[in-house]
C-alpha cells in the first residue's frame, strides 16, 4: 500500500508538469525526465505484485514518453556544444538552426504523450 501511495504521489508530480510543461524550462525539464526514469523504475519493480494490465498500459506510457525526453535531452546537450563551436566555426549556425527546430517539434510531441500519461492509472495491487 505504500509503494501504490508513493507511486500516486509521484505520478501527481508528474501530471503537474505536464499541464505546464510549455513553461518548464531546461533544467526542469531534465528534472521531469529524471522523475519519469524512477517513476518507471518504480513501477517495473512492483509490476509482479500489481495487476498486469494495469501495469502494462502504465509502463508503455512511460516508455513512450522517457524516450521522449531522453530525445530532447539529446538535443540539448547537442544545442549546447553547438553554441561553444559558433565563434570558430560559422557552419555551427546551421546545426543551431536545425536545433531549434527539432527542440520546437520534439517539445510539440511530447505534450500529448505526457498528458496521456497523466490520465493513466496508476497501477494497483
Amino acid at each position: 500500500r505504500r509503494a501504490e501511495r508513493r507511486l500516486r504521489r509521484w505520478h501527481q508530480a508528474i501530471a503537474t508538469d505536464a499541464e505546464r510543461f510549455g513553461e518548464l524550462d531546461e533544467p526542469q525539464l531534465h528534472a521531469l525526465r529524471k522523475r519519469i526514469k524512477r517513476q518507471r523504475y518504480a513501477a517495473e519493480f512492483l509490476a509482479p505484485v500489481m495487476a498486469r494490465r494495469a501495469t502494462e498500459r502504465y509502463l508503455a506510457a512511460l516508455a513512450t514518453i522517457q524516450d521522449r525526453m531522453g530525445e530532447l535531452n539529446d538535443l540539448f546537450v547537442a544545442r549546447q556544444r553547438y553554441q561553444a563551436l559558433v565563434a570558430s566555426e560559422p557552419t555551427a549556425w546551421f546545426a543551431l538552426g536545425w536545433l531549434a527546430a527539432r527542440i520546437a517539434e520534439v517539445r510539440a510531441l511530447a505534450v500529448p504523450e505526457l498528458l496521456h500519461l497523466a490520465r493513466t492509472d496508476t497501477p494497483h495491487r
